[in-house]
């Protein structure tokens, strides 16, 4: 089986003066964006755990919403710690 995730990140030597600092301050939005869609992925999470114990097996909607979460958290991250230059949407749809 092979593993649920993949990371692909070109690696590119020119950076710019510029770009860091919108980087510094998307970061900072970014980040709150982060905090906020986190805070109710972890009360969806709750009731994914609730219902899967219930049920027997787990609610897509809930499944996509924190899906769609780790994605943007990990699109986030990446663009924050200067792994890629390209700035991420604040969406959690697959690009």
């Amino acid at each position: 089986m092979a593993y649920p995730a993949k990371v692909d990140v070109k690696w590119a030597r020119n950076g710019s003066r510029l770009e860091l600092f919108i980087r510094f301050l998307y970061g900072w939005i970014l980040s709150i964006a982060i905090s906020i869609w986190g805070f109710f992925v972890f009360f969806a999470w709750i009731v994914q755990w609730i219902y899967i114990f219930a049920m027997g097996r787990r609610q897509k909607d809930l499944n996509d919403f924190m899906l769609g979460f780790w994605r943007f958290n990990s699109r986030a991250n990446a663009y924050i710690l200067m792994l890629t230059d390209s700035r991420t949407p604040i969406t959690g749809k697959r690009l």
